[in-house]
């Protein structure tokens, strides 16, 4: 799968159906590749706000991996109330940040790996273990 393909495979249906509220993102994520990919891992801090991740395998073995950051107020989480037109700017936005692997190995090297402040917020990747 190359990154360039992955704005065609959002499934819009799913997305803008999947509820909107502060901390609401693992929902949203979860629906972006809907019926175009599996989830292989899906990692969520256990707190009112953090970071989360996910990994999406298509069917040419190829992952994506996602990462977000949720708040737990309306006043500092972007999906509280947001409109159809805020929802698809934000997933674009997600799906275009996206890092793209060309196997599930490829992946969980990435996921292992050393971690830095470049890597915000993609450190929460390193919590998956697909």
């Amino acid at each position: 799968m190359e990154k360039s393909q992955l704005q065609e495979l959002i499934n819009w249906s799913a997305v803008l159906a999947a509820p909107r509220y502060a901390g609401g993102h693992s929902d949203v994520m979860r629906a972006i590749f809907e019926g175009e990919a599996a989830i292989v891992d899906h990692y969520t801090e256990n707190d009112y706000q953090g970071t989360l991740a996910i990994a999406y395998q298509f069917g040419d073995g190829s992952v994506a991996i996602i990462t977000d950051y949720f708040g737990s107020c309306s006043g500092c989480d972007a999906w509280e109330d947001a409109t159809d037109e805020d929802a698809t700017t934000m997933v674009r936005a997600l799906v275009t940040n996206a890092r793209v692997f060309r196997d599930a190995d490829a992946a969980r090297a990435f996921c292992k790996g050393n971690m830095d402040a470049e890597d915000y917020p993609f450190y929460a990747a390193a919590s998956l273990t697909f």
